[in-house]
């Protein structure tokens, strides 16, 4: 392979990087204002937030109506943030907030005011509930009566005397009718005031029952408990903040490559540069990869610099708002070090090298400037979108998470920044998906830059696939429509296998590889207008490579089962033993219900069928022609194994994918390779069920 790196590469980096470097203005306005902007947006926020406060505004009201003298006295109390700390455990928290400087809310007697609002707050709350065009009329007259008044809700006591001492016999407890304005924008500072002013009183009340009863009021509080945080101040921001760090960077990132890929692809072939460049004896690689070196950079220091602003203004808004904490929470964004904030940097590398590529072939793709940005545009929606999965709480990293570009980094890199061990396993495959994501863009815009659609945009393009107007399709599909159809391929796999947890073991086998791997290349070869024989190799090949098929079949168990037993010899594989839990269950069931049949036919036939029209047909051809035959074999055999999910046979299915690339390539037939990978796997079915080699 030619070197990456070469003399016109590095050339064509230093004459791109000058000419950024030039564009004083362009400079000032990606890098150094949003570096200003962040600490005068923070500082601006804090004075809309004080001048708001200052704005004379009337307070919420809250009726009462047949309220005690007690419950008067909690809402007061409430409302003035005077509420005493000795709540039962139920409310304790909420009795943490910060007392208010000022009254919250007026407290309205309604007195007899308000018979028929006690009503229909009574028919609603009745045991037997009316109609719900009754209930409906009740609520509209209940919401009226409460807006004539201005209030935002109203407390119902219907009956005066149920809060007295009750007596010795045993009595129904006492109900007390809340009506809510919930269209009410004020119902949110009254809300939780109100309802700690209830509890408040309800414990009252049930303390001078217990002393009418002559029973200690200790009883109520048989258990104190104690809240004691022991992570330090760094360890508690770090993890609240690794959802947002690896988004806000990515998000930056994105912003941060998009000017420079405009600029030097679409902006050069406007200004008429580039055709210049391109008449020099320079190899396409090496133009397109000096010009994303250039992007690379320029994104990786607007990231550093902005992660250095963001940095900088939080410590100015823990000294600014001093109820977050003041001193120890700029003390905890400063301990957070700077080992984390470096793993998160070269983590998200293969990120910001991915993104860059798209953002550089989408500008190469477009006609001119103002078309290149209404590309990436939605470039940097999908990718928000995409990294928005890290910002799930319940979201968690696995192998099929990590085969999606930008979601799977952005998950482990959370994981590795909440978790004390570093998931090494999981970054390493995302960089992995990352990086050859990458690649197969770089290789795609290479073969552009020789198009002639590229070197004459003005041309009216002729469509694709089936929406061909003047031509058939291309001759054969392009690296990123292969990985896009990977991509759907791991979708579908990871959403729909959750609708087959109840299905018989036959389908759970037999559906995925059908709809979710088989479907989406077929429908990709006819959605493009792609010839499975000549442009996939789905044809029959010579008798002679249909008997080195068949030989070579007990050549690639062999080398499974070495690979197997050397990958056990240097890895622990036990941690990893719950990955196949769910295959080894299907097997079983398989083997109940068809014995050996229905198995090779479910995961020796399907499998050796289906994966090979998408590995060694739609990747194989795909990344072939953007990257050329020596990657696609390695890529092609990589996505393979990540394909199955499953650590344990992560090495040895991904040799097997390069020995069957490399049978596809030189049989020109994807007959052979299926052949092989049903034989292989057949072969292993028939060997654990005789016992002839161990279940491991």
């Amino acid at each position: 392979m030619h070197r990456w790196l070469s003399p016109q590469t590095l050339a064509i980096f230093r004459k791109d990087g000058r000419e950024l470097l030039r564009d004083r203005r362009a400079i000032f306005v990606n890098l150094v204002l949003p570096m200003l902007l962040y600490p005068v947006l923070l500082l601006f926020a804090l004075q809309v937030t004080q001048l708001t406060q200052l704005q004379p505004r009337d307070k919420p009201r809250v009726g009462v109506v047949s309220a005690p003298t007690g419950l008067h006295e909690r809402l007061h109390q409430a409302a003035a943030g005077r509420l005493p700390r000795d709540v039962d455990a139920a409310v304790r928290s909420l009795d943490l907030a910060k007392p208010a400087t000022a009254v919250a809310f007026e407290v309205v007697d309604l007195g007899t005011d308000s018979t028929q609002l006690g009503q229909w707050a009574q028919q609603l709350a009745a045991s037997v509930t009316p109609s719900a065009k009754v209930a409906e009329s009740l609520k509209v007259a209940a919401v009226t009566s409460l807006r004539a008044r201005n209030l935002v809700q109203a407390l119902i006591l219907p009956d005066p005397n149920c809060p007295l001492p009750a007596p010795t016999t045993a009595t129904s407890a006492c109900k007390l009718l809340l009506l809510q304005d919930g269209a009410n924008s004020d119902l949110m500072e009254t809300d939780g005031l109100v309802d700690r002013a209830v509890q408040r009183w309800r414990r009252d009340v049930i303390e001078d029952r217990l002393r009418g009863h002559r029973i200690d009021v200790a009883v109520l509080n048989p258990l104190t408990a104690h809240t004691i945080g022991v992570a330090t101040t760094a360890e508690a921001v770090r993890t609240h903040a690794a959802p947002m760090l690896p988004f806000i960077v990515l998000v930056l990132a994105v912003a941060a490559a998009m000017a420079p890929a405009i600029d030097l692809l679409a902006g050069e072939r406007d200004r008429g540069t580039l055709e210049t460049l391109l008449a020099m004896p320079v190899r396409r690689r090496d133009i397109v990869i000096g010009k994303l070196l250039v992007v690379i950079a320029a994104a990786t220091v607007a990231v550093v610099l902005n992660l250095l602003s963001l940095g900088l203004t939080a410590a100015l808004l823990a000294n600014q708002l001093t109820a977050l904490g003041g001193d120890s929470v700029m003390q905890g964004i400063f301990a957070v070090g700077l080992p984390a904030l470096a793993l998160a940097l070269v983590m998200l590398l293969p990120v910001i090298a991915l993104v860059s590529a798209a953002a550089v072939a989408l500008s190469a793709y477009a006609q001119s400037a103002k078309e290149a940005q209404n590309y990436l545009t939605p470039l940097m929606l999908v990718v928000t979108f995409a990294g928005m999965v890290a910002v799930i709480p319940s979201a968690r990293p696995s192998l099929a998470l990590d085969l999606i570009p930008v979601s799977g980094t952005l998950l482990a890199l959370r994981e590795a920044l909440q978790s004390a061990q570093v998931p090494w396993l999981h970054l390493a495959v995302a960089t992995v998906a990352n990086a050859v994501a990458a690649l197969v863009l770089v290789g795609w815009c290479s073969k552009m830059f020789d198009k002639e659609h590229f070197r004459y945009p003005r041309l009216v393009r002729a469509g694709w696939g089936r929406w061909a107007k003047w031509r058939r399709g291309q001759a054969s599909p392009d690296g990123p429509e292969a990985l896009l159809v990977f991509a759907v391929v791991v979708l579908l796999m990871t959403l729909g296998g959750g609708f087959l947890l109840d299905a018989p073991a036959w389908l759970q086998a037999t559906l995925p590889m059908l709809l979710f791997i088989a479907a989406p290349a077929l429908g990709h070869a006819w959605l493009g207008a792609y010839s499975l024989s000549r442009d996939f190799g789905l044809r029959l090949p010579t008798l002679r490579w249909l008997v080195v098929a068949l030989a070579l079949v007990p050549l690639a168990v062999a080398v499974s089962l070495s690979l197997g037993w050397l990958q056990q010899q240097v890895v622990d594989v036990q941690s990893l033993r719950q990955a196949g839990e769910a295959v080894d269950k299907i097997v079983g069931a398989l083997d109940a219900t068809g014995g050996l049949p229905l198995q090779l036919l479910c995961l020796a036939v399907l499998p050796g069928i289906c994966e090979e029209l998408l590995c060694r047909g739609t990747l194989l051809t795909g990344i072939g022609r953007s990257l050329g035959r020596g990657w696609a074999v390695l890529l092609s055999a990589l996505l393979f194994a990540l394909l199955h999910q499953s650590p344990l046979r992560l090495v040895p299915q991904a040799v097997l994918g390069v020995g069957l690339a490399l049978l596809t390539l030189r049989s020109g037939s994807l007959v052979p390779p299926m052949v092989v990978h049903a034989g292989h796997n057949a072969l292993l079915i028939v060997a654990q069920t005789q016992s002839w080699i161990p279940d491991e």
